[in-house]
């Protein structure tokens, strides 16, 4: 995180500032506009969200899944975007569950399991184990022909690849911002495609989901239930405006370095760190294509706790990620780390795993 991140929500604290309006407050300091610029959309198609498990739970609870009807899945997804859909089984769904391959996927597996009963596919842009990124582009266009709709996990995409909802053809999208976009934990937003507003239901009602007068009176219609216009609906109730002070700060330096820019930057870096691998002996378990990477190489290495543990010693943050017998160590480098940390990476990787786990 970066110091202006955490100065502005540190600045809300220490003045004590008491927002008579949280919404508005949250909307000042992070701009639904500036959202809608981030992933190619229109403002209204924006709601708030306190998380990525938030925004896929109005997606899975919210579209029309009637008994009969199938929702497909990758189980070498996050987790996060499998649990929602798995429990739509409550509704009579069935699960359909597309082959795991070696950790990649594209439309032509997906479609051996879609058909004219499928109301939608969930898939992260990013893999959150491998880095593998999908071609949402082909994905959507296979999925409308067949009248399905497109679910996607941003989290490990957005701040770091670029994303255009027209283009790609994406239908719903959710997103939190403690990733790559360098955020704090608690801010996140929901993007709803304008003409599906109306088949999404929300399975949920608060205040905020509901047309009012605002501020300061906040007059209601108490008999009557009259949703917000388009994407606003699917917020229920007040949220803190601290991390979306600091999220909005945080957007704001992304968007003025330029998304293009980050994502060529970190792709340069990938390269150099698959590169380098290949010289020290370390298995690479990521996509070498830069197409089809984000900004996540993963590495083979035994006993990859251990491995972590060590490098964390030298001040080198690192994870262990595996899901399905496929993984070892995650390593996730952004826009500002440099080639001289990446070969520092290399050299330590080197000294630990070919000597110290030897």
């Amino acid at each position: 995180m970066m110091k202006p991140v955490a100065a502005a929500m540190r600045n809300y604290l220490d003045e004590k500032f008491q927002a008579r309006d949280t919404t508005r407050f949250i909307e000042q300091g992070c701009p639904r506009a500036l959202l809608a610029r981030l992933i190619g959309a229109s403002e209204h198609e924006i709601c708030y969200a306190p998380n990525t498990s938030y925004g896929i739970n109005v997606a899975a609870n919210s579209l029309p899944i009637q008994p009969g009807r199938n929702v497909v899945l990758w189980e070498f997804d996050f987790p996060g975007n499998i649990y929602p859909w798995l429990r739509q089984r409550s509704r009579g769904a069935q699960i359909r569950w597309a082959k795991l391959g070696n950790g990649t996927i594209d439309a032509q597996v997906l479609e051996e399991e879609v058909d004219d009963r499928t109301v939608v596919v969930a898939i992260s842009h990013v893999n959150w184990v491998n880095g593998f990124r999908a071609n949402l582009r082909e994905i959507s266009a296979m999925l409308h022909k067949r009248g399905a709709l497109l679910f996607v996990d941003a989290t490990q995409s957005a701040g770091a690849m670029q994303i255009d909802v027209k283009q790609m053809g994406i239908d719903i999208l959710a997103c939190a911002f403690y990733k790559w976009l360098m955020g704090p934990c608690g801010a996140g937003f929901l993007y709803v495609r304008e003409d599906l507003v109306e088949r999404l239901e929300p399975s949920f009602l608060g205040w905020n989901a509901v047309k009012n007068t605002g501020p300061p009176s906040y007059l209601f219609n108490p008999t009557e239930i009259v949703l917000q216009d388009y994407a606003k609906r699917y917020l229920m109730g007040s949220l803190s405006p601290i991390p979306f002070l600091g999220a909005g700060v945080a957007l704001r330096m992304l968007l003025d370095v330029g998304i293009e820019a980050i994502e060529q930057r970190i792709l340069d870096l990938t390269d150099r760190l698959i590169e380098g691998a290949s010289r020290v002996g370390v298995g690479v378990l990521s996509p070498r294509a830069r197409e089809r990477r984000g900004g996540i190489v993963n590495f083979e290495t035994p006993r990859p706790e251990e491995v972590c543990a060590r490098l964390l010693e030298k001040s080198m943050w690192v994870s262990p990620r595996s899901q399905l017998g496929i993984g070892g160590i995650r390593v996730s480098p952004h826009f500002y780390n440099t080639e001289r940390e990446i070969d520092l990476f290399l050299s330590e990787i080197n000294r630990v795993v070919g000597r110290d786990l030897s």
